[in-house]
């Protein structure tokens, strides 16, 4: 369970650059 706080922890800034991108792609469309 220690070991996946830290892979969360790592998932969450990856989630906020997806959420830009998702932004960026309904401008494109």
């Amino acid at each position: 369970m220690t070991t996946t706080q830290p892979t969360l922890t790592t998932t969450r800034p990856t989630t906020q650059l997806i959420t830009t991108t998702r932004s960026t792609t309904t401008t494109t469309r």
